[in-house]
């Protein structure tokens, strides 16, 4: 009997081989097909971006390749439902395929928009009589005045930069600016297929709202239950209402008289007025409640300011308060402009003070970090053996061949000299150099013309 159960149960082991044979084999041929679609893509997309292409052949190859799209969601989508594949792959392979498919349509879009004029080059892509497309821009020149029929030369538009989609990741108070500007660059656009606004959309959306159209295949059905799929979301007035209350409730408190912060705060408080207003609110008719909010959240010297201008005998209206704090940074900008003006200034007065003190010094000792003027030994002139050991006269002579001071010895600028005198005879000279007896007078006297003499022809 366990022998007949073998038996029963083998065909059923081999039916499981044969099964899973069949599938990894229509995996495979699924995988051979897409890629085949994926390289005519890919060879459409090289055909737009060459430099000339022919115009009408643009529109029958971009009918061509908009079939392929849905036969491609078609096999994408049996692949991902397949047992046993590893979805972050299929993912970003059709993160891929979308990125270029879209792409390439985006550009044949462009190539094959009509033109005004023919004859009048496009910026970007001019149309030639040949029907020939070409990307570089042509000066063309055209008769502007019927009176004098001169001809000028066409000059290209004023090339804006692109307006790019903000992203929203489901904060509600962000959902206004992404919805009206999504809206009017996007959803309103009539030459973008659904299949593009979705490509869009998706691509415009992180966050939590991505996982709310995560599960939505993009398919040019499924645009418009994704697009009403947010708005359902975010579009609930009670909730934008709470978030923007609760966001002025949390502003940060100006914690010191500062202008910057003051004047975030203010923009920030009034663009939370502002949406409210939106939404059919009017915070401005909120009287105490909201002009005792801001004036507990600024800083002690702005809170005693308005409390000196602010009436006396009744709570003064919201728009008062917001005039008084926009004022009060205005001045707060001014007062610390000045401030910065007087530091400046000051800092450039003692700088300069320092440079002239340190250029007085520099000029009385020049080298005086130096090492000795006779032996280049780590020693001053005064404690060097060799000029020690010199006669006075030798000495002098020295110091005058070496253009030194002959008051400090040292090297500087011939201006005053802060030496001391000889404590000897009390001359303006070292007392290294002092003549002490009349022979080492007279000889360097006899010698003083012949070195003044070489003084003045140097």
């Amino acid at each position: 009997m366990l022998a007949d159960w073998s038996k029963e149960r083998a065909p059923s082991s081999i039916q499981k081989r044969k099964n899973r044979t069949v599938i990894m084999s229509g995996i495979s041929n699924l995988i051979k097909c897409r890629g085949q679609l994926k390289a005519s893509v890919t060879r459409f997309l090289n055909f737009v971006t060459k430099e000339n292409v022919d115009v009408n052949e643009i529109h029958v190859r971009k009918e061509k390749i908009e079939e392929i799209w849905s036969e491609y969601e078609r096999i994408q989508s049996a692949i991902e439902d397949t047992e046993g594949v590893k979805m972050n792959e299929q993912d970003k392979y059709r993160e891929e395929f979308e990125e270029m498919f879209f792409k390439a349509v985006g550009i044949a879009k462009k190539l094959t928009e009509p033109v005004v004029n023919e004859k009048e080059a496009h910026p970007y892509c001019g149309i030639d009589e040949d029907g020939t497309c070409e990307r570089n821009y042509q000066s063309i020149e055209t008769t502007s005045d019927i009176k004098d029929n001169s001809r000028k030369i066409s000059r290209p538009p004023i090339r804006l930069s692109a307006l790019n989609v903000p992203t929203f990741s489901g904060e509600y108070n962000e959902w206004a600016t992404f919805h009206d500007i999504f809206t009017s660059l996007i959803h309103n656009n009539a030459d973008l297929s659904p299949v593009e606004k979705f490509f869009y959309l998706r691509s415009a959306v992180t966050g939590d709202a991505q996982n709310c159209i995560r599960c939505v295949e993009t398919t040019s059905n499924n645009y418009e239950i994704a697009w009403n799929k947010l708005n359902k979301r975010y579009s609930n007035k009670k909730v934008l209402v709470q978030t923007h209350v609760k966001s002025m409730f949390e502003l940060e408190p100006v914690a010191s008289e500062s202008s910057a912060k003051l004047r975030q705060f203010t923009d920030a408080l009034t663009g939370h007025m502002s949406a409210l207003e939106t939404l059919g609110h009017k915070p401005n008719n909120w009287g105490p409640l909201l002009v005792h909010l801001i004036v507990t959240k600024l800083d002690k010297n702005s809170r005693r300011e308005w409390e000196t201008n602010a009436p006396k005998e009744e709570v003064a209206p919201v728009e008062v308060i917001i005039e008084f704090l926009e004022a009060r940074f205005k001045i707060l900008e001014a007062i610390e402009t000045c401030k910065n003006i007087n530091i400046r200034q000051s800092a450039y007065k003692f700088n300069n003070h320092n440079k002239q003190f340190n250029e007085r010094s520099s000029s009385l000792v020049i080298g005086n970090n130096k090492g000795c003027y006779i032996c280049q030994a780590p020693h001053t002139i005064y404690k060097c053996p060799i000029f020690i050991a010199l006669p006075v006269t030798e000495r002098i002579k020295k110091v005058t061949e070496m253009k030194l001071c002959k008051l400090c010895l040292r090297q500087h600028v011939p201006k005053k000299c802060n030496g001391k005198n000889c404590f000897t005879c009390s001359k303006p000279h070292n007392t290294m150099l002092h003549l002490s007896n009349s022979s080492e007078l007279r000889k360097s006297e006899a010698e003083k013309p012949s070195e003044d003499q070489e003084t003045t022809s140097a």
